[in-house]
């Protein structure tokens, strides 16, 4: 039963802690994705696509982001970080696509938080944060001089955002590794405080009853037991001690 609970226990604690750990890389992920959003809004009103390119390459420069893509809806990329990307089709099946295009007419209803953001295993050695946020045409984007998309367009593209969970990944071994040790010497304590108790109280008392039946049951009579407490076998000892002196 010790091993059982425990076993749950340090499961459940290290499946809590790492899904908080990522909950929190994504809270992280998503303000940063709108903060990109807000500092290339201005340049996409004014069609300045210098700006944007520079603005998104300023900003992968910050630690812990691998890369930024902008692409529209038909999946060809017109920004990125890497500016070989740039004119590349993205394919159709890809984690930032699938969603939207599950439900083409209601993006924002099948585009839920967690399906913005998908993790995967790096040939690098750590995980890496996938976050997707669509740009939607917002009236001041459809009335903007450059007059490229029309109001009926919803979605003008979707902005991607890579991001490096070395640490988080550091946090999570750290994490289980505290907690194994912390469970392996919680069950040795209380392992070994359960023996040591029934030892005392459980295992002795009836092997010494044991002993003394099989003394009774050779034919000497006058053997007695020391009740040791007041317990079940304690009484149990006393109606021995009785049924031999009757």
């Amino acid at each position: 039963l010790i091993l059982v609970g425990g076993g749950i226990s340090w499961y459940v604690l290290i499946h809590t802690g790492r899904e908080n750990l990522v909950n929190e890389a994504v809270k992280d992920a998503a303000s940063y994705s709108e903060l990109v959003k807000k500092s290339i809004r201005y340049s996409m009103l004014t069609f300045n696509r210098e700006a944007i390119q520079q603005t998104i390459e300023e900003l992968t420069s910050v630690k812990n982001v691998k890369g930024i893509r902008l692409f529209d809806g038909k999946g060809i990329i017109y920004y990125s970080s890497k500016r070989e990307d740039i004119g590349k089709q993205v394919d159709p099946s890809a984690s930032a696509c699938v969603v939207c295009h599950a439900d083409p007419g209601n993006p924002s209803e099948t585009l839920t938080r967690n399906a913005q953001w998908t993790t995967f295993a790096g040939k690098e050695g750590y995980t890496t944060l996938v976050f997707v946020d669509p740009i939607y045409n917002e009236p001041s984007c459809s009335r903007a001089s450059c007059h490229v998309h029309p109001p009926s367009q919803r979605v003008l593209g979707v902005l991607e955002s890579d991001f490096s969970l070395a640490a988080v990944d550091r946090d999570i071994q750290t994490q289980t590794r505290q907690t194994t040790v912390y469970a392996i010497a919680l069950m040795c304590f209380i392992s070994v405080i359960l023996y040591v108790v029934l030892r005392k109280f459980v295992l002795k008392p009836v092997i010494t009853l044991s002993e003394a039946m099989e003394t009774v049951a050779r034919g000497d009579f006058g053997r007695t037991v020391e009740a040791v407490s007041n317990d079940e076998l304690g009484r149990l000892v006393h109606t021995f001690n009785d049924m031999t002196q009757e």
